[in-house]
């Protein structure tokens, strides 16, 4: 495998983080890996030395100085001219730890043009929709009104796929990666999302890096190690509980949400939701609705600094009630609660270790879940008036009154 990192300011790559450069950091987080040959690439300048002085002893590295300031996709050219076949590209000006085999592995798997690594984030970059199989179907540069957007963005990282690295051959031209790359090939339909949840940081939040290096949380979030995750229901848990949330005006999160969510982000678990919506079923709503109805349950849980790292729903539901029902989604399915599929399709994503993991929820169904895959449970009580309806024998390990003290007594 091979990578090229660039650095718009070159700087960034002397950064010394717990007394090592960020350059020297990033290059070995490459190797370990199983990258074989890097580039980097930056403007020419009194820095460029410097660099070379931090790279000692790396025969795997290539350093390749540019005339002028290339942008961000300008040095694909120079990264073409180390390499014959594809690579990685990356934005230098992160500190990251990220299992690039795994990457590479589903780059591969689909064969397509171009790979782009995407997290949910809090800042005002292009977002990123994808479908179900992991394709570009969406990026919306903002700008628009009436609406909700996607909380993915573009972490800096991207796979450049055969068919793509070899139209950059010929002299280097200063390029924007977003604009003149990344939008034109997801409009061929050849642009696939990886989303992680792995450790990337901007290189100048140095004290919150340093905190965490000392927490050990970068390698642990590595995707090639096993991961924890707090699973959480969302009406009730995480949105106030109430009639249907058919549409997004009625959708209010509760007053304790954000700050769970966001000790959850501060800690090694992932917080991922897992929620039955049988309001596609029933002919209640639909998919693009639903879609915004999650949407604005990012954009107020990021308001606050909090962040899921990712949403999974279950449509279905086993019997028609109702004229208005939508027989496509009628069925018996292992992804509805107390069924474990939403729980085990995000232990495949990744890499979770659900007997590490914890399922919490306002109802015993909730619990039923958690039990059935294998996690720890808890109750929470200020949720659905009737916690105990369905699967009142499923006893929970704990019960609370809120989600901020379940999260509180599991991270303590």
């Amino acid at each position: 495998m091979n990578a090229f990192i660039y650095y718009l300011n070159p700087l960034d790559a002397l950064t010394v983080i717990k007394g090592e450069s960020l350059v020297r950091r990033q290059v070995k987080s490459l190797l370990s890996s199983g990258v074989d040959r890097i580039g980097i690439g930056c403007k020419a300048g009194p820095e460029v030395n410097q660099i070379l002085n931090e790279l000692t002893n790396f025969d795997q590295v290539t350093l390749t100085p540019a005339e002028e300031d290339l942008g961000t996709g300008g040095y694909l050219f120079l990264a073409r001219s180390l390499f014959e076949s594809e690579f990685l590209y990356i934005d230098g000006k992160s500190y990251f730890e990220i299992d690039f085999a795994r990457l590479e592995k589903q780059h591969k798997e689909f064969d397509c043009a171009l790979t782009v690594l995407i997290q949910n984030a809090i800042n005002d970059d292009p977002t990123f929709s994808l479908d179900a199989s992991g394709k570009v179907i969406n990026i919306d540069f903002g700008g628009g009104e009436g609406y909700f957007r996607s909380p993915s963005r573009f972490m800096g990282v991207a796979y450049i796929g055969e068919t793509l690295a070899e139209t950059f051959e010929g002299p280097a031209e200063p390029l924007d990666l977003m604009k003149e790359i990344i939008h034109p090939t997801f409009a061929t339909g050849d642009c696939r999302g990886y989303r992680s949840t792995e450790y990337i940081e901007d290189v100048h939040r140095i004290s919150k890096i340093e905190r965490d290096l000392e927490n050990g949380l970068p390698t642990q979030r590595k995707l090639d190690h096993k991961q924890k995750c707090i699973f959480l229901d969302r009406d009730g848990v995480l949105n106030v509980f109430g009639p249907y949330v058919v549409e997004p005006g009625i959708l209010k999160i509760k007053e304790d949400a954000a700050e769970a969510v966001r000790l959850i982000n501060e800690s090694g678990y992932l917080a991922i939701v897992a929620t039955n919506q049988p309001i596609i079923a029933f002919g209640e709503s639909d998919l693009i609705t639903l879609e915004q109805v999650h949407f604005k349950l990012h954009h107020l849980l990021n308001q606050e600094g909090a962040i899921l790292d990712d949403l999974y729903f279950c449509p279905h539901f086993p019997e028609a009630r109702g004229k208005k029902c939508n027989m496509d989604y009628i069925k018996v399915c292992d992804c509805r609660k107390p069924g474990t599929g939403m729980l085990m399709r995000a232990a495949e994503k990744y890499n979770i270790d659900l007997s590490a993991s914890w399922m919490i929820g306002d109802t015993t169904q909730d619990v039923q879940t958690g039990i059935n895959a294998g996690t720890k449970t808890v109750l929470i009580t200020s949720g659905d008036p009737n916690p105990y309806k369905k699967f009142g024998d499923a006893k929970p390990d704990h019960v609370f009154n809120n989600l901020l003290e379940a999260v509180n007594h599991i991270l303590k």
